[in-house]
């Protein structure tokens, strides 16, 4: 969404969906290792739960890329 999580935007979603990916830094992607702003987002239903989340590695992108596992919710 290139969207902090305190965006009005993000704000909106707010009961109906929730941030699997935590507040990862994923943005700006400076050197292969400095992000300082959670802006690129996974998004979930009530109906899964997060197992593991991470940043994943440069791939060439201003942005860093995160991963995350999930599963259904019991």
């Amino acid at each position: 969404f290139n969207d902090t999580p305190w965006s009005a935007g993000m704000r909106a979603l707010r009961g109906e969906m929730w941030r699997a990916s935590g507040l990862l830094p994923t943005w700006p992607n400076a050197y292969g290792f400095a992000s300082v702003l959670p802006v690129d987002h996974i998004l979930v239903t009530r109906h899964w739960q997060r197992s593991t989340t991470a940043t994943g590695p440069d791939v060439g992108s201003d942005h860093r890329p995160v991963l995350a596992s999930m599963v259904l919710a019991p």
